[in-house]
């Protein structure tokens, strides 16, 4: 399959939170469904989400034998149900609340379903989305871009996992709204965790993660010389941002690629 455009480089990725905040709200109503409908995993990976090769969407598990889904089209901010992957209702988010999100849902689900009520988060971010405000049009083509940023990390993930098959499957988590995977490293909970979040409280733009567990003492860490910086504010983890990656004179799926797989080989080193 032929990878997904890139970023835009014409777009500061520092402009995309907006737009972000929108989405991570959005995707909260498909992790309410999965939440509601699916059997509960310890791991909470029940409401995680899927990602299209393209970046253009998210969709839930499916959430019956006979493949229901629901998904989130992140251009437009639209909801659909699908039934394999065909659509049957969709429901358009600008200029309706969460809480008009919520009744579409519970007007629209499958016959003989719970009541879809909301997946309760802690530390979830605050915005006015939460406090009744109503979705805008808002920025559309930095909504594609955000997708564009899933759907490189998910590439380069799928890559790491051929070299590294303990790999757990790579989804979105709708908590904190990253895209990451866990590679499972033999010993007694030994892992590296790697991930492509699209922007938090940490770093106000996408950036790739790489982080061992048990994580190493922060006033410990071995010199890193590649690209990208060590993080050790609140989370010990080897960072490369996406004003990083981009200004850089290489094409950016080389250097977000060396760059999972060195973090990658020296986090395995720190476990083991």
């Amino acid at each position: 399959m032929a990878p997904s455009a890139p970023p835009q480089p014409g777009i500061a990725p520092t402009t995309l939170s907006r737009e972000r905040l929108q989405l991570h709200h959005a995707a909260r109503l498909l992790a309410s469904v999965a939440h509601t409908l699916l059997p509960h995993a310890d791991d909470d990976s029940h409401s995680n989400l899927g990602l299209r090769d393209d970046g253009s969407t998210l969709i839930t598990h499916w959430l019956d034998d006979v493949g229901r889904a629901l998904t989130l089209h992140l251009r437009d901010l639209r909801l659909s149900w699908t039934l394999r992957g065909a659509e049957r209702s969709t429901f358009s988010l600008p200029g309706s609340t969460m809480a008009e999100g919520y009744a579409w849902l519970n007007a629209s689900r499958p016959k003989g379903t719970p009541e879809i009520t909301e997946r309760i988060f802690p530390d979830f971010p605050e915005h006015p989305l939460g406090e009744g405000a109503r979705f805008v049009i808002g920025d559309p083509g930095r909504r594609v871009q955000l997708g564009r940023h899933f759907a490189l990390g998910q590439q380069l993930m799928d890559r790491l996992a051929i070299e590294a098959p303990t790999a757990s499957p790579r989804r979105v988590w709708p908590h904190h709204f990253d895209l990451g995977t866990v590679i499972a490293l033999g010993g007694p909970q030994a892992s590296v965790g790697v991930g492509l979040s699209p922007g938090d409280a940490s770093y106000n733009e996408p950036y790739f993660y790489v982080s061992a567990y048990p994580p190493p003492a922060a006033d410990a860490l071995p010199p890193w010389s590649g690209s990208g910086h060590w993080h050790t504010a609140g989370f010990v983890s080897l960072v490369l941002t996406a004003t990083e990656w981009q200004g850089q004179e290489i094409d950016q799926r080389a250097v977000t690629s060396r760059f999972l797989r060195e973090a990658f080989a020296l986090s395995k080193a720190l476990v083991a």
